[in-house]
C-alpha cells in the first residue's frame, strides 16, 4: 500500500485491525441484570429437573423413551407430546439462525458450542451463552459459511415447514383415529382428548415434564436474540409497529421465530467507532472470494472499499 494511501485511509478515520483493538480477551457486555436473570433460572431449572419434577411412575419414563424414536403411527406416544419432543429438535436449528450472524467479532466466547450442546440439553445447554455472550451493535458480527448458511432465507422456510408439520401432527390431522375402536370423530375432539392425556402424563410422568418445559423456556428465551436480530437488520426503531410485529412473533411459539426467519431481510452492516467517532461500515462483508484472514470495509469518509486482516495490514487494492 502506497504512503500517499496509507496517509488517506488514516486521516479519512478508517480503524486499523491490529491486536489490541479486535483483541477476543475484550470484555463482553456488561448487562448485569440479563447475567445474574438468566444464570438464576439456569440453576433453577436444573434444580427443578433433578429434585422436583414429578416422577409419579418412572417406569413410565423408562418404557416411553424407545417410543419416542420409533416412526409416526408406529409408536404409542401422544401425539402432542411427540410433536413437542420434535419441536426440540427445530429449536437448536432456530437459536442457531439467530446468535450465530449475531456473534461478535471479537467476541472468544463462540455461539456454535452452545448450539451443538442444545441438541441434547436444550435449555440447560444454551443459557450459559445467552447470559455471557454481548449484543453490542458497535461491534462487526464475524462473517462465516455457517452465519451466511443459517442466516439465507432457505433456511429458515424450512424451519417453518417443519414446525408447521409438527402443529399439524399435534392437532390430530395426521395423528392416528383409534378412538373408540377407530370411530370417525372430528379434530377437535380427538385433540381435545389427546390434550386430555398430555395433561395428565405432564403432571406424573418426568420424561414428558421435562421436555415440555424445557420447550416453553426455549421459546422464553428466543426474545432476546429475536429482538437483537430484528434490530440489528432494521426493525425494532422504537416505533408502535414494530413493537406489535416483535410480538407478533413471540406469541406463537417457535412458529413465530420461523416466520420471522423465513421473512427476514440480509443482515445490515454495523457501524463501528474508535476514538476518533464513527469510521466505517462493516461486518456483513462476504469473504468467499478474499484469501484467508481478509475482510472487506467501506471508508465512511469517502464511500471507496478497502481490505484489512486479522494481522493488522490495510489495502485499498483487492488482495489476491
Amino acid at each position: 500500500i502506497s504512503h500517499h494511501r496509507q496517509s488517506r485511509l488514516r486521516r479519512s478515520g478508517v480503524f486499523s485491525l491490529n491486536a489490541q483493538e479486535q483483541s477476543p480477551t475484550q470484555p463482553l457486555e456488561q448487562d448485569t441484570v440479563r447475567k445474574v436473570g438468566l444464570f438464576g433460572f439456569w440453576a433453577s431449572f436444573i434444580l427443578y429437573a433433578t429434585f422436583l419434577a414429578p416422577n409419579v411412575n418412572p417406569e413410565a419414563s423408562t418404557a416411553l423413551l424407545p417410543e419416542l424414536f420409533k416412526l409416526p403411527g408406529e409408536n404409542t406416544v401422544n401425539p402432542i407430546f411427540l410433536a413437542v419432543f420434535g419441536m426440540l429438535g427445530v429449536w437448536p436449528a432456530v437459536m442457531a439462525a439467530l446468535l450465530i450472524p449475531l456473534q461478535p467479532m471479537n467476541q472468544a466466547l463462540k455461539a456454535w458450542p452452545f448450539v451443538t450442546a442444545s441438541v441434547g440439553l436444550g435449555a440447560f445447554g444454551l443459557t450459559p451463552y445467552l447470559a455471557l455472550t454481548s449484543y453490542d451493535q458497535s461491534v462487526p458480527t464475524a462473517p462465516s459459511a455457517a452465519a451466511s448458511f443459517v442466516g439465507s432465507r432457505a433456511f429458515g422456510i424450512f424451519q417453518l415447514l417443519s414446525t408447521l408439520g409438527a402443529y399439524g401432527y399435534a392437532s390430530g390431522f395426521f395423528a392416528p383415529n383409534d378412538l373408540n375402536g377407530g370411530s370417525d370423530f372430528p379434530v377437535d375432539v380427538i385433540f381435545a382428548y389427546f390434550l386430555k392425556l398430555f395433561v395428565a402424563d405432564f403432571q406424573t410422568i418426568k420424561l414428558v415434564n421435562i421436555p415440555s418445559c424445557d420447550f416453553v423456556a426455549l421459546w422464553m428465551l428466543s426474545s432476546k436474540p429475536l429482538y437483537e436480530d430484528m434490530k440489528r437488520r432494521g426493525w425494532m426503531k422504537g416505533e408502535i409497529a414494530d413493537w406489535g410485529l416483535f410480538l407478533s412473533f413471540m406469541l406463537t411459539p417457535l412458529i413465530g421465530v420461523c416466520t420471522w426467519l423465513a421473512v427476514r431481510p440480509e443482515l445490515k452492516p454495523a457501524v463501528v467507532a474508535n476514538s476518533q467517532g464513527v469510521v466505517a461500515d462493516v461486518g456483513a462483508f462476504s469473504d468467499g472470494a478474499l484469501p484467508a484472514g481478509w475482510q472487506a470495509g467501506t471508508d465512511a469518509a469517502t464511500g471507496d472499499s478497502y481490505y484489512y486482516n486479522d494481522k493488522g495490514e490495510t489495502s485499498w487494492e483487492r488482495p489476491s
